[in-house]
């Protein structure tokens, strides 16, 4: 009987329910229309430093086994099918150590992407990269990780993104093309697979879902059963001066794609302060489209969908001298339904200048030594 198990080089990989220290069974090759075959001879033996084997992976031609803290890698691709070596079957070696303080605390949280594996550890989510190298991919989302339990790490392959579902209900979400999370706040799930078209595939036990219920995603529409879903992005904090230097914002620059006749928010965030300042709106149904024929802004104003926009946000008054800023921006317009989101972002860019002198930081937040 066995706890864990991974397929790597045509084979079972399997760790012993009775060998808590970690002693792995692996199959002879698998052959058409044979049932998987093991033999007490095709074993792996794992160091007992670190405590029982958490969870097993395959990585291009290594096995990666994972304790809580440590990562090992076995190279080889195993005995024959009568459990010797051959010209082409040569042993596995001995587990090698890649990492003695980062490891994994459960193997439903690993993930193949391009890029390698990803995986929860006790310090929140890595990448074991193909060079064999242990990196924190999931920093962005810490806060995310420290407070909510991860219950399972699905791949989406067709969408370039791995859906990690919590306990809670949430999901963080990674998009592995572009290097960007995301969280799904109107995501409901505690578990969740992929179904033969690629499609999400989620349950959950909390109250409001009937017993027994699955939830399958359906990208030809933009609601959540019923209710309609509307894009919000946030950026993270864009530092103007490294050490707190003052500069002026000018204005904002938003490149991207006008999908919908949509009424945008905009919204600000200065100097660290958590509260969102000087909402305005912008009504994409006013835009000017122009082509090669005409200048910059100038042109036709019917026949604007789907073309690419820019958007220009000056800061509210009093706040054109900062430090630092971030962005909201969201669609208060959105009535959901199919086929119609309401824009895209491609690129933002701030017009800023130089501050001479000092910030000038309010009384409250300001210490001086005596």
């Amino acid at each position: 009987s066995y706890r864990l198990t991974c397929l790597h080089q045509s084979r079972q990989v399997i760790a012993d329910r009775e060998q808590e220290d970690g002693l792995l069974y692996y199959s002879k090759p698998f052959l058409d229309s044979v049932h998987v075959e093991h033999n007490d001879a095709l074993t792996i033996s794992v160091p007992a430093a670190g405590g029982r084997v958490t969870a097993l992976a395959s990585l291009m031609d290594r096995l990666i086994i994972f304790k809580n803290s440590m990562i090992y890698a076995v190279a080889g691709n195993g005995l024959s099918f009568t459990g010797g070596q051959t010209s082409f079957y040569r042993d596995y070696t001995d587990p090698q150590i890649i990492s003695e303080a980062i490891g994994c605390t459960d193997q439903a949280t690993v993930v193949a992407i391009p890029t390698g594996l990803m995986f929860l550890s006790e310090r929140g989510l890595y990448l074991l990269d193909k060079t064999l190298r242990v990196s924190p991919i999931g920093e962005p989302v810490q806060y995310h990780t420290d407070n909510e339990t991860i219950t399972r790490a699905v791949m989406l392959p067709d969408q370039q993104t791995v859906v990690f579902t919590t306990e809670a209900g949430g999901a963080l979400v990674y998009n592995f093309l572009r290097d960007r999370w995301c969280t799904w706040t109107t995501f409901d799930a505690q578990d969740a697979t992929v179904d033969d078209s690629g499609n999400l595939v989620v349950v959950n036990n909390n109250a409001g879902w009937s017993a027994g219920t699955a939830r399958v995603q359906d990208r030809t529409t933009y609601r959540d059963s019923a209710a309609a879903v509307a894009l919000k992005l946030e950026s993270g904090w864009i530092s103007l001066a490294k050490l707190g230097g003052c500069k002026r914002l000018y204005r904002v620059l938003v490149i991207g794609q006008n999908l919908t006749a949509a009424t945008l928010k905009f919204l600000w965030q200065f100097d660290l302060d958590p509260h969102w300042h000087g909402e305005q709106e912008l009504d994409l149904s006013t835009l000017t489209a122009f082509d090669v024929d005409s200048y910059l802004g100038d042109g036709e104003a019917a026949g604007y969908l789907d073309q690419a926009m820019i958007l220009e946000v000056s800061p509210p008054a009093g706040y054109q001298k900062c430090t630092a800023f971030r962005f909201q921006i969201y669609d208060a317009s959105q009535a959901g339904g199919d086929n119609c989101p309401s824009y895209s972002i491609t690129a933002v860019a701030a017009l800023v200048g130089l501050k001479t002198g000092h910030a000038r930081i309010g009384e409250v937040r300001r210490l001086e030594a005596p």
